[in-house]
């Protein structure tokens, strides 16, 4: 049975079901107005139906027709309301068949059959009918309902087969004609099996004769079974028999070809009588590269909803009118929404975060629904799946109705909370850093013990982000630790503090200041503080979250002790505190200890200064070099600068910054100098040194003589054939890992002293940090241009006719900008415009970007609305707002007659003048959809022709002379 047929039948179905309810009129509470019919599915169902529905009432007067019986005959309810159906009457039938359809519908049965009817124009149809009668709870009938079918096409396709008929011949030869030349596959087949087809069969099955294919069976061309499991010849045989009682049958299958090869094809069984007798005609198509498509479509769309996963991005469509929200999968992800949710604004509302939810409701309706702006605001929301807090970047474009308010918004929603934590990571680490180098340089230039505990302990406080912390220092002759400095103590408990010396016989205290490392105990987890009196520390404090004893130990002795508490106010330390934090107390404690010992050392110059002069003068030199260092984040100039000041606090004949990259097992040697001459950049493997010593021990090499080693490796034994002797080595750590070593080296043996060791020491922390530093820079540099380019990349690949021509642009730019004597921070500035002058073409369809003719006035406008575009998406970056003018100018004309805002002469910012000629010289030369590109002679001819109309005359003298132009002319 077809599927128009079985539609027909379910709305059959639905009508008696409605019968049932019209018979019982006293049930029927919600009626249409206008019809007097109940309201809802069965009503809409009728309403929308692809047949005719007449309802009467039982002396045949017309209550009810549906539109296409409106439209098939051409009255209107009004006009057939009250009438009876002998409206339609063509006069074709005679009287006694309408008595025994009368006599046929009063006896409670269904009449079924042909009308031959008139339409209000005179025009006359065939129907097919069925009329039932509608009775109530007590068996009597109050109406009539008529279901028909519009056959007039069917009838004249019987009457011109019939006609046909009689002319048998011709029609033998004009079907002969249609069964070969089809490039479907037709075969005909009866009970015993193929009995005749065309010559695409043949080429579908892979036969090169028809004596190959004919009284085979179906199943001879199939896999023993189909795709469901189903033997194949059973199922063949199911199907022609299904063909033959229905008269037509639809449907995929798997086939064999003659070399076994299985396709997809789609078949349609038809019956049709030859000879006497019923036989089947099979259309076979293949499908196998629509299958194949069909596919790739939805391989491609796991793809995408991969990809929108992967990237936390989703989409939405909101009908603002009846406040319906539909949006992609992705987003139920994001929301944690399930099919239950209620898919409305107010629904979405509900997702919203609290402290953001009457902010984006005003939002909303305000600027978005009465000022008709696009919606685009970060804001957070709650999943309601896990109740995890979420951040979401949400972007909405209106579409508007024929009076122009807005109907629907449609745009897309990121989950961006990886980005939001990277930005708060990095305020964070960016604050800690600058408390570390706050914290570099107080203990650096702070030589009174009491100034400089008093800003570590506030340093520290921030750093480390807890509630107080309070400082004591060791004193050698009376063996105590004496209170020093205290930050977020209250005012009143600071005498109880200053004159209460920490008890060292306390087990903590002990631990920590014999270990030298650092001790930490925390609330438990379920929330019972500490008691600081049983702890014996801090005992006029009440409780605590946390507390963290940071032992102060030199290289030769105690320095004294920090005390970081977490009270269970604002900071939240219950259950421990990070790695991070642990590793941040570590490095505040080293740095502290360094600096309490330089402190007591230059007390100690005080009444030693002559002993101590030379050390005193290379701490001051230190704290210069640790300065100009953390200066600048360039990494050739931090090491290039190292290099030139270790050279003046520590005599030696060669000296190399060398970079450790642990993951390659390389050694690079950058920076540096040797008496004989500067070398080059030289990489080593980590085999062929011992350098490898200092990476694995994280602490200084010193060899005296280098002619002591037994077996030296490859660089020593080069060092001692150049006549080096003495080797000092010093690590640059950072985080914990050896990062590079700073390698002295003298033709003299026993070389280096002590003191050139404890300098280097004290200058390898700063070394290492901006080492670091600098290194962060870079890479964010390389990252930062890397994505320029990819966008860039990307934009251009909008169309193949644009490929390359950002990146060509820039290079043209960049060569008059040098002429033109820009600067390097300029050209660099100059690059990143020339990069993305175009990115405003990503709204723009690639239709018009690869037409081949010549732009309508409509898709130029489009065109010209790039600059703008452009301008609008890069305005938030705020690193790039001053290369917004370019951008947005680069077609503006030298006289004014520029888009999009008309600008003149020098009015065009200078990058936007550089770029109109860089643009355009591309553009000349590349090939189009619509032209090949110009020659260099036809280009330069054009840029001088207009040459102080289109573009500025400096400009355009400056990109000549970046050319040999006798040459490209030639």
């Amino acid at each position: 049975m077809s599927d128009e047929s079985r539609s027909k039948e379910d709305l059959i179905k639905e009508l008696r079901l409605l019968r049932g309810k019209l018979a019982d009129k006293n049930r029927l509470e919600v009626r249409d107005k206008d019809t007097g019919l109940p309201s809802g599915t069965f009503y809409r169902a009728i309403e929308e139906s692809p047949l005719s529905v007449i309802i009467t009432d039982r002396d045949g007067a017309i209550e009810y027709m549906n539109p296409k019986c409106m439209d098939l005959t051409g009255y209107n309810l009004e006009e057939a309301r009250g009438e009876n159906p002998r409206l339609w009457k063509s006069g074709e039938h005679p009287p006694e068949f309408y008595k025994e359809l009368w006599d046929t519908i009063l006896s409670e049965k269904v009449w079924k059959g042909r009308l031959h009817n008139k339409k209000k124009n005179g025009e006359l149809y065939w129907e097919e009918a069925s009329i039932s009668p509608l009775v109530d709870k007590n068996g009597v009938i109050t109406n009539f309902i008529a279901v028909k079918e519009d056959i007039t096409a069917k009838i004249k396709a019987e009457e011109e087969l019939l006609l046909s008929l009689n002319h048998g011949k011709d029609l033998a030869n004009k079907f002969r004609t249609i069964f070969e030349s089809s490039s479907d596959a037709i075969m005909l087949l009866d009970s015993n099996g193929f009995i005749d087809c065309n010559k695409a069969t043949l080429k579908v099955f892979g036969c090169t004769r028809k004596e190959e294919f004919l009284n085979t069976k179906p199943g001879d061309w199939s896999p023993l079974t189909q795709p469901d499991g189903s033997p194949s010849n059973e199922a063949a045989r199911e199907k022609c028999e299904t063909a033959l009682q229905e008269g037509r049958l639809f449907f995929e299958w798997s086939h064999r070809r003659a070399d076994g090869v299985v396709f997809p094809a789609e078949v349609l069984l038809t019956r049709m009588r030859l000879a006497g007798r019923d036989v089947l005609q099979a259309i076979v198509r293949d499908i196998t590269r629509r299958k194949r498509d069909e596919q790739e479509l939805l391989d491609s769309k796991t793809r995408l909803h991969e990809a929108e996963k992967a990237a936390g991005l989703g989409y939405y469509v909101w009908d603002i009118k009846s406040g319906i929200w539909t949006n992609s999968q992705t987003l139920d992800y994001i929301f944690g929404i399930d099919e239950g949710f209620k898919r409305d604004v107010q629904g979405w509302l509900e997702i919203v975060h609290p402290d953001y939810r009457e902010e984006i409701h005003h939002y909303l309706q305000h600027n978005v629904i009465r000022q008709k702006q696009k919606f685009d605001r970060e804001y957070k929301i709650i999943n309601l799946r896990t109740g995890e807090e979420r951040w979401v970047n949400g972007l909405g474009t209106l579409k508007f109705d024929g009076n122009g308010e807005p109907s629907e918004m449609f745009g897309t929603i990121q989950d961006i909370t990886a980005r939001k934590h990277a930005e708060q990571e990095a305020r964070r680490e960016t604050e800690t850093m600058k408390n570390l180098l706050m914290l570099s340089e107080a203990t650096s230039s702070i030589v009174d013990i009491d100034e400089l505990m008093k800003s570590v302990v506030e340093i520290t406080r921030d750093i480390i982000t807890v509630d107080l912390v309070i400082s004591y220092v060791w004193d050698a002759e009376r063996k105590i630790l004496r209170p020093a400095e205290a930050s977020g103590l209250a005012r009143g408990m600071l005498p109880l503090f200053k004159t209460e010396p920490l008890a060292t016989g306390n087990l903590s205290v002990k631990n920590a200041m014999d270990t030298g490392r650092i001790y930490m105990e925390s609330a438990s987890k379920d929330g019972v503080p500490l008691k600081l009196q049983q702890e014996g520390v801090c005992e006029w404090v009440d409780n605590a979250d946390l507390i963290a004893l940071l032992p102060l130990v030199g290289k030769r002795e105690y320095q004294g002790l920090l005390v970081c508490l977490c009270l269970g106010g604002e900071q939240d330390c219950c259950g421990g505190i990070s790695e991070r934090k642990k590793r941040l107390m570590q490095a505040v404690a080293n740095q502290v200890s360094i600096a309490l010992e330089d402190a007591r050392h230059y007390s100690e110059s005080i009444s030693r200064a002559m002993e101590l002069s030379r050390k005193v003068e290379t701490i001051e030199t230190i704290s210069t070099i640790s300065k100009a260092i953390l200066s600048t984040l360039d990494l050739d100039a931090v090491m290039e600068l190292t290099a030139g000041m270790v050279s003046r606090l520590v005599s030696c004949d060669w000296l190399r910054i060398i970079e450790v990259d642990s993951v390659r097992e390389e050694f690079t040697f950058t920076a540096g100098f040797e008496k004989d001459g500067v070398r080059e950049s030289v990489v080593m493997s980590f085999d062929a040194t011992s350098l490898t010593t200092v990476v694995d021990t994280r602490r200084p090499e010193y060899i005296a003589d280098l002619s002591a080693i037994k077996s030296p490796l490859r660089l020593e034994r080069d060092l001692m054939n150049d006549g080096y002797v003495s080797v000092l080595r010093i690590p640059l750590i950072a985080n914990g890992k050896v990062i590079g070593i700073l390698g002295l080296i003298s033709r003299r043996v026993s070389a280096f002293l002590p003191s050139d060791l404890a300098t280097l020491e004290d200058l390898s922390h700063h070394v290492a940090v901006a080492l670091t530093n600098a290194r962060l820079v870079r890479d964010l540099e390389d990252f930062s241009m890397g994505t320029i380019s990819a966008l860039a990349r990307s934009i251009d690949a909008k169309s193949p006719w644009t490929h390359g021509h950002s990146e060509r642009v820039t290079r043209i730019a960049l060569n008059i900008g040098r002429k033109a004597g820009l600067r390097e921070k300029e050209l660099n500035d100059l690059r990143i415009a020339g990069l993305l002058h175009d990115i405003g073409k990503i709204g723009t369809f690639e239709s018009i970007l690869d037409k081949s003719g010549k732009l309508t006035e409509e898709e130029f406008s489009e065109i010209k609305k790039h600059p703008v575009i452009g301008s609008d998406i890069l305005a938030p970056i705020q690193q790039l707002t001053h290369l917004l003018p370019a951008i947005r100018g680069h077609h503006e004309c030298f006289d004014g007659t520029g888009y999009p805002d008309g600008l003149r002469g020098m009015d065009i910012p200078l990058f936007a003048r550089i770029l109109a000629v860089s643009d355009t010289v591309d553009a000349m030369g590349a090939d189009r959809p619509y032209r090949k590109g110009q020659p260099m002679k036809v280009i330069i001819d054009e840029l001088k022709r207009c040459s102080g109309t289109q573009f500025d005359p400096a400009i355009v003298e400056n990109y000549l002379k970046t050319c040999d132009v006798v040459s490209l002319l030639s």
